[in-house]
């Protein structure tokens, strides 16, 4: 039995018996579940997608051509804030302990 949850095999057409092991944090409709629901996956890997984005982002804009701020701007709103606050009415209210520190997470951004 694991603490994840019962133990669940697979049969594979030869006959094999294929164990299906639980893991500790589920993928679902763009969200990173875990068991505890306090959102601490989801976040680390929403501030890690959009971190590469933004270094991505810098090397459109260097300092003899590339893009202008302005633009620079347009596309970090359009694309990186739009990630960054996928679902929060999910995982984002007031009263709950690890808002601040998921706060602190994307302002780091």
């Amino acid at each position: 039995m694991s603490t994840l949850g019962p133990s669940v095999y697979n049969r594979a057409q030869n006959g094999t018996v294929i164990p299906v092991t639980p893991t500790e944090v589920l993928r679902y409709l763009g969200f990173f579940l875990d068991p505890k629901l306090n959102f601490n996956v989801h976040i680390e890997r929403c501030t890690a997608k959009v971190s590469s984005t933004v270094t991505a982002l810098r090397m459109l804009g260097n300092s003899i051509r590339g893009l202008g701020p302005l633009y620079k701007r347009r596309l970090y709103i359009a694309n990186m804030v739009s990630v960054m606050t996928y679902g929060m009415q999910l995982w984002w209210h007031p009263n709950l302990k690890n808002v601040k520190r998921h706060r602190a997470e994307l302002a780091k951004v």
